[in-house]
């Protein structure tokens, strides 16, 4: 299927111009990058089932559940911005050497105290605050990282697949979790992740940085958060996607408060119960993740269409009246999501100018992950208060509406020719004036 070329360099290229699900592994870098995430992200999602399940043993709370999950991502709602602009400036590959270091090591030492059994709900959310101190800039690196890993004719094709990774990790992850918590406990869910991130440094160890597609850095000049805001605002294609993402970051890409309450209180299940819940939502995510990387350049109608399908779906699963059928509305779901995540991701990087692109994709992990600290409490109180299932409509009903009122104003968008794609794919963008900025 693929074969190398010549081209002053050792990459290899692919032989077809087509469109093909798996290309982007043609590229040495990326296959590396790739696998070693995939483990770190089954960990990830380890801990995240076996922290889900510890707060609910302590506290019983759907609230405190939606408090952990704020208490992680309130970080990048706060310093989102200011993450992107040091993405902008530093070398990406550095900056994930340094991030996952320091997550294992946190997640260490959150291991060692629940096995010793000294974890409360203070010290768990203390852990969570800190991890999302580190995402603040771990996050944007790794959504940017993809365009310095593949050409930019790859890059669809590479954001698809790296949603099918993260996804692959949450079949993985939460499956193992309730095992491990079943025959280990809790804590060794924890120790697992720890381990994980070794290997990611491991993986990162192999990049051959001199065949990486890297941008020029922007030099550093004051106001630079506001022009990347400027950018934003200035241009219909990255700001329509944001504002869908922000509907869709604060009340429906909240699972990890909404699929353990409806596991637990509405179905009356355990630890496997959610696990597997988790886990249909992550295969439904890796075949939907596998069909969108094999379609061509996606567009903005096809995210008007995702965020109205993605909303659907949530409101099927929390209608679903036994467990038996909300196994297959959780894969819905997670075809849906992964749908929704990886044309908005791709659409905004494509549009971004080059210098922009770390800022850009840090506005998108506000949206997405910073959102948390206001949906995450909001759902949860709304699932404690009034039932698991409405945790399930407060996410699907307002997703679809926004997608309907998107879609005439997406669709004007994909008859205007893009610039942002001429931009990333080598020219220069139209210089930013800071001159009022701080």
């Amino acid at each position: 299927m693929f074969d190398s070329k010549v081209d002053g360099s050792s990459k290899l290229a692919p032989r077809f111009r087509r469109p093909s699900a798996l290309s982007s592994f043609a590229y040495r870098n990326f296959t590396m990058y790739f696998f070693g995430q995939m483990i770190s992200i089954a960990g990830s999602w380890m801990q995240s089932v076996a922290q889900a399940y510890l707060v609910l043993h302590l506290t019983g709370s759907g609230t405190d559940l939606g408090l952990l999950m704020a208490a992680r991502t309130l970080p990048m709602l706060v310093l989102g911005p200011m993450g992107g602009l040091i993405v902008d400036r530093f070398s990406r590959i550095k900056m994930l050497y340094f991030t996952n270091a320091f997550s294992g090591v946190l997640c260490g030492i959150l291991a060692w105290v629940v096995i010793i059994g000294r974890a409360d709900i203070l010290l768990i959310d203390l852990m969570a605050l800190g991890l999302g101190l580190i995402q603040v800039v771990d996050n944007p690196a790794r959504q940017v990282i993809l365009s310095d890993l593949v050409p930019v004719k790859e890059l669809s094709n590479a954001v698809s697949l790296n949603s099918v990774m993260i996804n692959a990790g949450r079949v993985i992850g939460p499956g193992f979790a309730g095992i491990v918590i079943a025959g280990f406990g809790v804590g060794t869910c924890f120790a697992v992740n720890a381990l994980s991130f070794v290997v990611v440094l491991v993986t990162l160890s192999f990049i051959r940085i001199h065949e990486l597609e890297v941008a020029d850095h922007p030099v550093r000049e004051r106001g630079q958060i506001r022009a990347g805001l400027r950018h934003i605002l200035g241009r219909p294609e990255l700001l329509l996607p944001l504002l869908l993402l922000v509907v869709a970051g604060t009340l429906t890409w909240e699972f990890q408060v909404s699929i353990p309450l409806i596991a637990q209180k509405t179905f009356n299940g355990n630890g496997n119960t959610y696990g597997t819940l988790f886990a249909c939502v992550g295969l439904g995510a890796v075949v939907g993740g596998l069909v969108t990387a094999a379609r061509p350049q996606p567009t903005n109608r096809g995210l008007a269409y995702a965020a109205i399908g993605w909303g659907a779906t949530c409101v099927l699963a929390g209608i679903s009246p036994s467990l038996t059928l909300e196994y297959p509305a959780m894969v819905l779901v997670g075809y849906g999501s992964v749908a929704f995540n990886a044309i908005s991701k791709t659409k905004l990087q494509m549009a971004a100018a080059p210098s922009m692109r770390g800022r850009v994709m840090a506005i998108w992990s506000v949206a997405w992950v910073g959102s948390t600290p206001i949906g995450g409490p909001i759902v949860g109180y709304v699932g404690q208060h009034l039932g698991p299932r409405w945790a399930w409509y407060i996410g699907g009903v307002p997703l679809a509406i926004a997608g309907l009122v998107a879609l005439p104003f997406l669709v004007r968008l994909d008859a205007k020719p893009e610039t942002g794609e001429h931009e990333l794919a080598g020219e220069l963008p139209a210089p930013v004036d800071v001159s009022d900025a701080p």
